[in-house]
């Protein structure tokens, strides 16, 4: 009989994990892949980089080595990852190619049932409290394309080229590559594909994403990661943010063609404000584009045939015989476990389920800075277990639930996983509740001004 039961060991799980451990607390993990890093072991792909610094992806009480690059790469992530979990001793709890089953919450006895498999053999453990830290990716997801299972060539899922998977980027040499989405893993596969030799690249996509990059001096990414931007984003209108990304986007295309020559003919900017849902960094991309070595089509798949693709593009019928097809179609966000079809949403404090208030959520909300947000989560589900958080009352959960469907009701193209905005305002609430004072606070300027750090909550 466990008191806490983690289930996934990326760094919800890791961050989980170190508070229950220095609490003393009888735990396990339960982790269905041979190591740790979640969605950094199972979905990246090579050179793929943190899109924050490394200073807002850290944990508060172990910090990035100093010769490590500015904007880590997953090697460096993962090594930091393992480097921490060594530190405190982590992985004497956690069980790996651990792929859970089934968790049932037994009413008279007070805990959760939880059945997995390890090496092919089922086991059942039980525990007072659950937390689940699977991620808000789970299945890699194949749009069912129209004739798609007679298509003959050869068509992968971005995936491939994790650890997990067999690909490598070295054999887009010479190949005419169709990259199938433009999130952020298209479009880092698509500048790939163009470093490594392909012969063509083509990138299609449905929706315009807002592009920006790390090293930009005008408008980095480390620039907005402070109060100010976060602030003006919660409470101007979703129209104004995007007239003022529009204006920067289109001063930065006016002077690329000015003083680089490129063409920007393909490019048109979302009808959205900025989310996690439509902005991309990195670093070549607008360069590519510009320079006609990736071919950036806005349109839709048609229909697949036996050794084609036909893309409709601006109404006209386009024939593609490529060699390798890349769908960087994203994942589903299923927890089969829990018999969910997606994480929930309206959960208190954006942790605690409110029908099974022995059940806790981490990582379910995409933040600019998910370690810090992650490890507050973390400290206050803890806390909340060991009783120094009191339970709280069906009218407390009722008033939160409520305000955050009037925030949604307000804020209508807002994806409700997406906490960009917000992630500030949410973690001072975890920190106000753990009694904790945001470092920069004492001085005016730099609490609105200065550019988030590793330990901003946790001095």
């Amino acid at each position: 009989m466990y008191d806490l039961c983690i289930i996934g060991f990326g760094i919800s799980g890791i961050a989980v994990m170190r508070q229950a451990k220095k609490h003393n607390i009888n735990v396990i993990g339960l982790e269905k892949n041979s190591n740790i890093g979640g969605c950094w072991w199972e979905k990246s792909y090579p050179e793929v980089k943190l899109q924050s610094s490394k200073h807002t992806y850290s944990f508060s009480d172990y910090t990035y080595h100093d010769f490590i690059q500015k904007y880590p790469n997953r090697d460096d992530i993962l090594d930091y990852l393992t480097q921490y979990c060594q530190q405190f001793k982590l992985f004497e709890t956690v069980e790996f190619n651990s792929t859970v089953i089934s968790t049932v919450h037994k009413q008279k006895q007070n805990n959760w049932e939880i059945t997995y498999q390890q090496n092919n053999k089922k086991h059942t453990i039980h525990s007072t409290f659950l937390c689940c830290c699977s991620g808000i990716y789970s299945k890699p997801v194949i749009p069912n394309f129209i004739n798609i299972k007679q298509y003959t060539g050869d068509i992968k899922h971005v995936s491939e080229w994790s650890y997990k998977g067999n690909e490598k980027v070295e054999d887009f040499k010479d190949k005419k590559i169709v990259i199938i989405g433009n999130g952020s893993s298209g479009c880092d596969m698509a500048t790939l594909a163009v470093k490594y030799k392909a012969q063509s690249v083509t990138l299609l996509f449905k929706t315009n994403k807002w592009i920006f990059s790390r090293n930009n001096k005008l408008f980095s990414v480390q620039v907005l990661l402070n109060r100010s931007f976060m602030f003006l984003g919660n409470h101007l209108s979703e129209n104004h943010i995007r007239y003022l990304l529009i204006i920067y986007s289109s001063v930065y295309l006016i002077i690329m063609s000015l003083v680089k020559g490129y063409k920007f003919t393909n490019i048109s900017f979302p009808n959205k404000t900025i989310s996690r849902n439509n902005v991309v960094i990195n670093d070549s991309l607008y360069n590519l584009i510009g320079q006609k070595k990736i071919n950036y089509l806005q349109g839709t798949i048609k229909q697949f045939n036996v050794d084609s693709i036909d893309f409709n593009i601006k109404k006209q019928i386009i024939n593609y015989k490529p060699d390798l097809v890349i769908m960087a179609t994203g994942y589903d966000k299923k927890i089969p476990f829990l018999q969910l079809e997606k994480p929930p949403v309206y959960l208190y404090n954006r942790i605690l389920h409110p029908k099974f208030m022995s059940l806790g959520f981490i990582g379910f909300i995409m933040s600019v800075f998910w370690i810090q947000t992650s490890e507050l989560q973390a400290k206050w589900f803890v806390q909340y277990i060991i009783g120094n958080i009191n339970k709280p009352t069906k009218t407390q959960i009722l008033s939160y639930l409520i305000k955050e469907q009037n925030y949604y009701k307000s804020h209508v193209s807002y994806d409700k996983y997406d906490y960009a905005f917000r992630s500030f305002d949410y973690c001072d609430l975890l920190a106000n509740e753990l009694q904790i004072e945001p470092l920069s606070s004492n001085n005016n300027l730099s609490y609105w001004l200065k550019p988030l750090y590793y330990n901003e909550w946790f001095s």
